[in-house]
């Protein structure tokens, strides 16, 4: 059970190191990856639900 716990306890951690970003590169997709985000309420939305998922 420590195992599991330790590895949930990692993973939860490691969303989090990696959804959090996602909130500041907003901009930083539409020029990387054309075409930008057209519906930033969806882009946003998406992130905040991952990132309580994560919580």
């Amino acid at each position: 059970m420590k195992f599991a716990k330790i590895v949930f306890w990692a993973a939860g951690c490691w969303g989090l190191v990696v959804i959090t970003p996602l909130f500041f590169i907003f901009d930083l997709i539409g020029r990387k990856d054309p075409p930008p985000v057209t519906h930033p309420g969806f882009y946003y939305g998406f992130a905040t639900a991952a990132l309580a998922w994560q919580l």
